[in-house]
């Protein structure tokens, strides 16, 4: 009897916990299905960026390197402020706790700290952007020549970044950074251009 109402327990736990772990499959799927989509939406973006330029092989084997050089910097990035954030995480969540169950508003100089913690992680991100756009456009001109830096440097309308900017006062080589930025230095770009280059001559 008592293994009976043991087995009759179990089967309604089972059943209690499924549809909700279904649900959380289901939505897990359904977000997984949307990411790659998205993604490849981006690529096919990034294809229309990337195509009219006509890299050879021999230029898109000078560029990766640097490229890839590029990227190891970002995760670098990511990964100091991974420690940055997690070194916070313990009085941020006692923070929080304090500021739900006691209305204990933050005092200001914890304020302060959390913003310059804000601030400096923005900074190195804008030193590390600006350092690979530098890097990366400088392995472009190197390998491309200026009818290809031409066309990559108007394949892009700037404005999609930053859409402050007079457009007629941009330089050719503004505009190839814009294009670095957005489209070469883009994740997505690196994978795409490492298949391109078994099919290219």
């Amino acid at each position: 009897m008592k293994r009976t109402l043991r087995s009759i327990f179990v089967a309604l736990a089972i059943l209690a916990v499924t549809p909700f772990a279904l649900a959380q499959d289901a939505a897990a799927e359904r977000e997984r299905k949307s990411a790659e989509v998205l993604t490849k939406m981006r690529q096919v973006d990034l294809l229309n960026q990337i195509l009219p330029v006509a890299l050879t092989k021999a230029q898109i084997e000078k560029i990766l390197p640097v490229i890839e050089k590029c990227r190891q910097l970002v995760k670098q990035t990511e990964i100091e402020e991974a420690g940055i954030l997690a070194s916070l995480d313990k009085r941020l969540t006692e923070t929080v706790k304090a500021g739900i169950e006691k209305q204990d508003v933050p005092n200001k100089e914890y304020l302060a700290e959390l913003a310059k913690a804000y601030t400096a992680m923005g900074d190195k991100r804008r030193k590390v952007a600006t350092a690979n756009v530098i890097a990366a456009t400088m392995a472009f001109t190197e390998a491309c020549n200026k009818g290809q830096q031409k066309t990559a440097g108007n394949s892009l309308n700037p404005r999609y970044i930053d859409p402050s900017l007079k457009l007629e006062e941009l330089t050719d080589a503004q505009r190839l950074q814009y294009w670095i930025q957005d489209v070469l230095l883009d994740p997505r770009a690196y994978d795409l251009l490492v298949k391109m280059a078994k099919f290219v001559n």
